[in-house]
């Protein structure tokens, strides 16, 4: 809560729920707004997760912080740890709970997804409009399912992506923050055309008969 609160002005950050109905635990920010209303941009990729998830949330439901990038991991489930044994060496990690941000929307498998949606490089627009190349929460078979059925956003072209002679040395999600700080909002700032994506037709979990099989993703680091 320490991160969310110094941008916010009290006010809840995270709801946490049980499996029981009645369990529900309100977590609220606490202190003031350090930068007094300053506008703010927050930059969010697949490797957003857990805890960088539920600040993101927060500023973006509260209405403090535009986001901006990519959709977030999806890491929206909270552990505990029982020991086991008298506490010797032994431990059980048990899910026992989801959390959902201020307006009461999932985070798990779903993620938080950008106001103004930035692939990095092309690549990675690539990867985007193909689920194969995907790394999330909702990759893994057994991730805990999102409570009301929440469903991440299937594989897609980004809104945008670097243009073709855009330099690479230069960090473009970074950039577009700059400029919806520029012009003060995301409503507001000129949009980039979506870089069309090199595969024909998004491919999907089904195989297609006589395709070469995907590489596997890279874990996240």
């Amino acid at each position: 809560m320490s991160i969310s609160s110094l941008f916010l002005n009290g006010g809840e950050v995270v709801e946490q729920r049980g499996r029981d109905p009645r369990d529900i635990e309100r977590y609220n920010a606490t202190g003031g707004d350090r930068l007094h209303g300053l506008p703010m941009v927050t930059l969010v990729n697949s490797g957003t997760a857990s805890a960088a998830e539920i600040v993101a949330g927060a500023l973006q439901d509260r209405r403090r912080s535009a986001i901006v990038g990519i959709t977030s991991f999806g890491k929206g489930s909270v552990q505990s740890i029982i020991p086991l044994r008298d506490g010797d060496n032994d431990a059980l990690r048990l899910t026992i709970a989801r959390y959902f941000t201020p307006s009461g929307r999932s985070i798990q498998k779903a993620g938080i997804e950008p106001d103004l949606e930035v692939a990095e490089s092309d690549d990675q627009a690539q990867a985007l409009a193909n689920d194969a190349f995907q790394f999330s929460e909702a990759s893994f078979s057994n991730a805990l399912n999102a409570a009301e059925a929440k469903t991440r956003r299937p594989p897609h072209a980004p809104a945008e992506a670097p243009p073709k002679d855009y330099d690479v040395k230069k960090d473009f999600q970074l950039q577009r923050s700059l400029d919806v700080l520029k012009y003060g909002s995301v409503a507001a700032v000129p949009k980039l055309p979506a870089a069309p994506p090199k595969i024909a037709a998004y491919m999907t979990s089904k195989p297609v008969p006589g395709a070469p099989a995907a590489p596997a993703p890279a874990p996240h680091p």
